[in-house]
């Protein structure tokens, strides 16, 4: 289904190896309506198995957030189902699992992907505005750029090196997205991203963490400057 990238065993709740394995989508649920419009009128089916609840997209646990979110992000940019899948998503970023299942999806899936789009797609940007877990999910958007953007020298393998830049310049536009919102949360970050790539070890409590980030995963003095002009050409974009 697709190649999840190393740097995302930090997303697992549990075991690495059940990580690693494809994903299988066994769940049977009820279709939404518009969806059901699409199929009688012979239109190509958007699921291969019957869709999950907005309760279950709530509150299931990682791996079937995984699974939920891989089967619907190909359909992104369909117009036709916008609504349905801005809930949907809407109901995966109000609780952590669903977060880190939805971008383990979106920013890993391989070939062509609305998420190479130079914008947000518009039900990911619609639920990405109207979220209510801000200071959690711009913390995980600020990982989704540091983390395969620090990978991309770490890895010794070309086609991984690839993957990760990829799955960089994915996670840029979702935080360009919300920089251009001008959300404070966002900006606060990005700055504190800057100033601990800078070194700074007497700052904001941010500073300290984005430090302590940087020791933990091994980022070398390359990677950091790596990290640091992706974060500059992300605060660039929200200026311009």
């Amino acid at each position: 289904m697709m190649k999840v990238a190393a740097y995302y065993l930090i997303f697992l709740p549990c075991v690495v190896s059940s990580f690693l394995s494809p994903v299988k989508t066994q769940y049977s649920f009820s279709i939404p309506p518009s969806l059901v419009t699409k199929r009688a009128r012979g239109s190509t089916c958007i699921f291969s198995t019957n869709f999950p609840t907005l309760d279950q997209l709530s509150k299931d646990p990682f791996m079937k957030q995984v699974t939920y979110a891989s089967e619907f992000i190909p359909f992104l940019l369909d117009e036709s189902v916008q609504k349905d899948l801005t809930d949907m998503i809407s109901a995966q970023l109000s609780h952590s699992d669903g977060i880190r299942g939805f971008f383990v999806s979106y920013l890993t899936s391989e070939g062509s992907s609305p998420a190479d789009a130079a914008d947000v797609p518009g039900p990911v940007a619609t639920a990405l505005k109207r979220s209510s877990n801000r200071k959690e999910l711009i913390s995980l958007v600020c990982m989704n750029v540091i983390m395969p953007t620090g990978m991309i020298t770490l890895h010794k393998d070309e086609e991984m090196s690839r993957n990760s830049a990829m799955t960089s310049d994915r996670g840029k536009t979702i935080a360009k997205y919300f920089m251009n919102l001008d959300d404070d949360i966002m900006k606060g970050q990005v700055s504190a991203i800057l100033d601990a790539a800078r070194g700074k070890q007497d700052g904001s409590d941010d500073v300290r963490y984005w430090v302590s980030f940087f020791e933990k995963w091994g980022y070398g003095e390359k990677e950091i400057q790596n990290i640091a002009e992706a974060f500059r050409d992300i605060q660039l974009d929200a200026s311009a």
